[in-house]
């Protein structure tokens, strides 16, 4: 079974149809489904239970993602979903979920890619959840959950804690806790599928309380076009499949743009592709970056590179990777580029911190993990006391020397990219620099970027999962994915 999607979502439903008037209880489903299908992410960490068989990996971290539709007049849904394991495997499965009016309850019947099935049997009481689960894995062992959850008051938000065991129930052990949370639901969804349950008492909200909201604006600052040579179109990262060709990263990452309101977005990558890109960018959400390994790449002398800059042509110096290159960005080659970066006040996106061996072209002959230290950027910003500077993916494994910096220097922002989505150990490294710069004072600089390379699906896994972060105040995560770019950039209001 699934950990975490459409039964789980229908739990929801199956609270509802407990008060429902047995003449009703048909309409009520089909109605509160009609609310409720559409997308789940999760996140969550696992404990190692001995269950050999299990499809759901070892000890340590996992998400996913489910989404389920209506079918048969809207009295079933499928729900399709993936969840990588801690160890970076992806499940992919289907459920189809059904309401048996004789057990009083809702019914999750379940395969999966490694070929193994489940059957989840749930019912909730109020806002708390309980069902019975039977896994049946692919070598035909059996493992039995029996899963606790709470839903927050509008249900876009279920806390759920697992039970596992392998001796048909005489003993059972702690396995894993869980956040899911529920995009895409309209403000007058959720209060329309709250008003489904009785209460003793008015909640004395409002028509205007109720209005649809549309999605507030985000700046991506770390986005990525491709030339054809070189692109690898069967990778697979974080669960997800590259696009088809750089023309289909193009075509899926601008719906993205427009999916979740992307406004402003800072795109590097080749000259050519990025001005492909440009030509294409029929709202203007795009900013032109370049990516470098070297200060050389491209045929940019310093010429050249002024010349672009004062055309427009290039709006943003980076991301640069000179770990790449087996170079410093305080070496004397990129300082010509740094002074007229100064000079016209451009924007410079470094890379610091790293890059997954999974990713084609993160790793080089020169390149050496020490280079990736953004220590050696403090020369640069010392030299260049007017120069914009962001680092990318806030250090990752250096995301405390990142923190330093910005302490020390109150002009150096950060980037999100890449750590919000990519892997288990790199989201790790996301909350513990979220939650440290909370505490330095240094939130109001860090800013949202997804790093979508050739997965553009990243960019909304990237909103979800900073979404999902409670420590996190809503006016905090506002400013991470809008409002400290739009200052950093000097947007006009």
């Amino acid at each position: 079974m699934k950990r975490f999607g459409a039964a789980f979502l229908m739990s929801i439903v199956a609270s509802f149809a407990a008060v429902a008037h047995a003449g009703d209880q048909n309409i009520t489903i089909k109605k509160t489904l009609e609310r409720l299908s559409g997308r789940w992410t999760w996140t969550g960490k696992q404990a190692d239970i001995g269950a050999e068989d299990s499809p759901y990996g070892q000890a340590g971290e996992f998400f996913g993602s489910g989404e389920g539709r209506l079918i048969m007049d809207g009295q079933f849904m499928i729900d399709e979903y993936q969840e990588t394991s801690p160890e970076g495997n992806v499940l992919t499965g289907i459920s189809l979920i059904s309401y048996d009016p004789v057990r009083n309850c809702f019914v999750s019947h379940d395969c999966m890619s490694d070929g193994s099935t489940s059957i989840s049997e749930f019912t909730i009481e109020g806002r708390i959840r309980k069902d019975r689960i039977t896994i049946t894995g692919r070598e035909g062992g059996t493992l039995l959950a029996r899963v606790t959850g709470e839903y927050s008051r509008d249900w876009r938000r279920l806390h759920v804690t697992w039970e596992g065991s392998t001796d048909s129930g005489r003993t059972w052990r702690h396995w894993c806790t869980a956040v899911l949370e529920k995009s895409g639901i309209s403000a007058e969804a959720a209060e329309e599928s709250i008003s489904l349950i009785p209460s003793p008492r008015s909640t004395g909200r409002t028509r205007e309380g109720n209005r649809r909201r549309e999605r507030l604006p985000v700046i991506d600052m770390h986005v990525h076009a491709y030339a054809e040579e070189g692109y690898d179109p069967e990778a697979v990262l974080g669960g997800l499949v590259a696009s088809a060709s750089p023309e289909a990263v193009f075509k899926e990452t601008y719906d993205e743009f427009r999916k979740w309101n992307v406004t402003k977005a800072v795109v590097s990558g080749p000259l050519d592709s990025v001005e492909a890109w440009k030509a294409k960018d029929d709202d203007n959400r795009i900013l032109r970056g370049v990516i470098l390994l070297g200060p050389n790449d491209e045929q940019l002398d310093p010429v050249r590179f002024a010349r672009l800059v004062k055309k427009g042509k290039i709006q943003v110096y980076g991301e640069i990777i000179p770990t790449l290159s087996g170079s410093r960005i305080s070496d004397p080659e990129w300082q010509p580029y740094l002074k007229i970066c100064e000079q016209y006040d451009i924007p410079v996106a470094l890379h610091t911190g790293g890059a997954p061996p999974a990713v084609k072209g993160t790793s080089t002959s020169k390149s050496r993990r020490l280079l990736d230290d953004p220590f050696l950027v403090e020369d640069v910003i010392v030299n260049y006391p007017d120069l914009r500077i962001y680092l990318c993916h806030s250090g990752m494994v250096y995301h405390e020397r990142v923190l330093v910096l910005m302490s020390y220097y109150p002009r150096i922002y950060s980037d999100l990219g890449y750590v919000l989505w990519g892997d288990p150990l790199s989201r790790r490294y996301a909350r513990e620099f979220l939650a440290k710069a909370k505490e330095a004072g240094c939130l109001k600089r860090v800013m949202f970027g997804s790093d979508q390379m050739q997965w553009p699906k990243s960019i909304g896994m990237s909103i979800e999962y900073l979404n999902s972060l409670e420590f996190l105040t809503e006016e905090e995560k506002r400013d991470i994915l809008y409002n400290n770019a739009a200052r950093f950039l000097r947007l006009e209001e």
